[in-house]
């Protein structure tokens, strides 16, 4: 596969734009916690700007990954190197790679660098053979790309300062095949002009009102869509049934905080309910599933059915 040197941001972005990345593949699975299918298409057709996913913490995640890498390296012996190429396959198939491995037994492989910031958050996505499905598929895909026959996945769990253990992947066949599909079909449609289904993400509304930002006068579509006739009903419903449902949130609120008093951590069976408080005074709840063992019937209370 051809490699391309990277020269500055501006190229980066050129390149990135021409072809589907390791981040963006997940979209055609509908696994990327991201973005989906519809926005991603928009992006690459040229209708809005690509999405700049540079936030607070993926600027920490860079730059925490030359330590992550270093840390890798001087554990297992491996001799590792910041990538500085873009990969491309020719047929709209494209990455980047964090970091080259060289000189190891199983030939030149491929290190991808994570960042989990809340151990809470590794616990529910992560295990110590299994990444999140966004990052089994990037490794994937970036073996496609390269050629390269294994890649590691490796995680720091910030919270606690630790280093999960590395997550080796070599090439699957038939998912390497379903990539290869998928992108195809995904570039042909954009050649179309025939552009996916919305999921009915806040993204994907910013989309639309971009595509359409005035209404036609007196303009009437009318369609007999079953599809659409049922997104009509469930509008209604939520419409009717929204409000009542935030009044009974609010009054949960007040009694797990009334219960939790001072404390930070609201501990009952099956539920953590954490309390957090700024310096203002602002009080923020959050209930989570707690992962302590206990089986819960995740039906509606009869209290609040019907």
């Amino acid at each position: 596969m051809p490699e391309i040197a990277i020269t500055d941001d501006a190229q980066w972005r050129a390149l990135r734009h021409k072809h589907i990345g390791g981040s963006d593949i997940a979209a055609l699975f509908g696994l990327s916690p991201y973005t989906t299918q519809f926005a991603l298409w928009h992006e690459k057709a040229g209708t809005v700007p690509e999405r700049d996913a540079d936030n607070q913490k993926t600027q920490w995640g860079k730059l925490i990954e030359p330590l992550i890498a270093q840390e890798l390296g001087r554990t297992l012996n491996w001799r590792l190197e910041r990538s500085k190429t873009y990969w491309s396959d020719g047929k709209g198939l494209g990455c980047t790679l964090d970091f080259d491995v060289f000189d190891h037994q199983w030939g030149p492989g491929i290190v991808e660098t994570k960042v989990v910031f809340d151990y809470a958050d590794y616990k529910r996505d992560w295990s110590d053979d299994r990444a999140p499905p966004n990052y089994e598929l990037q490794a994937q895909h970036q073996m496609l790309v390269t050629g390269r026959p294994w890649c590691a996945i490796q995680v720091w769990i910030a919270q606690t300062a630790t280093m999960a253990p590395a997550l080796i992947r070599k090439p699957i066949a038939d998912v390497q095949a379903e990539i290869v599909k998928r992108v195809e079909a995904f570039w042909k449609s954009i050649a179309e002009k025939k552009m996916p289904d919305p999921t009915g993400t806040e993204a994907e509304w910013a989309i639309l009102k971009a595509i359409w930002p005035e209404r036609a006068p007196k303009k009437i579509i009318e369609s007999g869509d079953p599809k659409l006739v049922e997104a009509a009903q469930l509008w209604c419903w939520s419409s009717e049934q929204i409000p009542g449902l935030q009044r009974e949130k609010d009054a949960r609120r007040v009694q797990l905080l009334f219960a939790a008093q001072d404390a930070e951590l609201l501990r009952i069976p099956g539920y953590d309910v954490s309390i957090k408080q700024d310096k203002r005074g602002a009080v923020r709840l959050d209930v989570k599933v707690a992962d302590n063992g206990v089986q819960l019937d995740r039906a509606i209370p009869t209290t609040m059915a019907g």
